[in-house]
């Protein structure tokens, strides 16, 4: 099992290598030199601001889906969640990291995984939604095939979140469970419950309408928050590309990030930006710098999830002692 764990971080990290090695290649030093300094301090500081607003934003709608749970213990489990997304393979990994960080809630854990799978779900849903409406609009001409895509993933994130009311897969997880619960092994009897009852709070999740509108809805201006602030770096570079045409470059690379093939997302958000946006003439230095400012913010919430972290473990460890 480490072996393989191994293996796979081997595999990442050589994938990381190669991306960036390709952005080294194409890119001019003396030219990048000169767009990061078109960066005022001020973007920095505006941009890292946005970023932190759009964490708490990401507190504040998921305490709709865990309304017992405080505002202020949801907040460090995101900042918590931040910090592990960078050092681990795959945003999907910050994720995870929610469900364990709630463990000693008095929610079940059940429930909490649930409401971190709705969670992402409805923030892709918005952001999709965000995307498909724009990349309709666009002022280029864009291959069918990516309008299809964006029509395609925001079908399938809305079939997973309407899931349960189909019959067919109902039956589907019913039987599954069954049949692993019949299996002699203890471990695999205890894994069949828990999904079972992961499912049964999931469907009573879903039957909320209210709270899975509203949680799109945030979820969407979250979203055109994130665009807004990659839009006002963008415009006082000086780039001619308007707010509405981020609305479905920003969703596209947020996809393409979600493939947990490197750390952080390194090289793969600058590859991906660096070629949507040279589809508007945009050299590869303004969309590097771009993503570097985005890459900071990150980290910076990422030093605050770990200095979360621990102080946390001081605090368990004083009341341990």
């Amino acid at each position: 099992m480490k072996k393989k764990s191994l293996l796979k971080n081997c595999v990442k990290v050589v994938i990381t290598i190669i991306l960036i090695t390709i952005l080294i290649k194409k890119i001019d030093i003396e030219n990048l030199g000169k767009a990061i300094g078109m960066l005022q301090k001020e973007d920095l500081y505006i941009s890292i601001a946005i970023y932190l607003i759009s964490v708490e934003l990401n507190a504040v709608k998921w305490k709709i889906l865990l309304p017992k749970i405080s505002i202020l213990q949801l907040s460090k489990t995101c900042f918590k969640a931040q910090f592990y997304s960078m050092v681990l393979p795959g945003q999907l990994f910050g994720e995870a990291s929610k469900v364990l960080d709630l463990k000693e809630s008095n929610e079940p854990s059940a429930k909490i995984a649930s409401s971190v799978i709705i969670d992402k779900i409805t923030a892709l849903i918005g952001m999709m939604a965000v995307g498909t409406v724009s990349v309709v609009f666009t002022s280029i001409k864009v291959p069918n095939s990516l309008r299809a895509s964006f029509v395609i993933m925001l079908l399938i994130f809305l079939a997973l979140l309407m899931s349960s009311r189909m019959q067919f897969i109902n039956n589907l997880i019913v039987y599954g469970s069954y049949c692993l619960w019949k299996n002699p092994k203890h471990n695999i009897r205890k894994f069949a419950e828990k999904l079972y009852k992961l499912y049964d709070i999931w469907k009573c999740h879903l039957n909320e309408g209210k709270v899975l509108f509203i949680s799109v809805l945030v979820g969407a201006i979250n979203q055109g928050l994130g665009v807004f602030q990659v839009w006002m770096i963008s415009n006082n570079m000086g780039l001619d590309v308007n707010y509405l045409e981020y609305c479905w470059i920003m969703p596209a690379v947020a996809v393409i990030l979600l493939l947990p093939i490197s750390f952080g997302g390194l090289g793969v958000r600058e590859v991906s930006l660096s070629g949507f946006l040279a589809l508007f003439g945009v050299a590869s230095e303004k969309a590097i710098v771009i993503s570097i400012v985005l890459l900071f913010s990150q980290i910076v919430a990422a030093i605050i999830g770990l200095i979360v972290i621990g102080c946390d473990w001081i605090k368990s460890t004083i009341l341990f002692n």
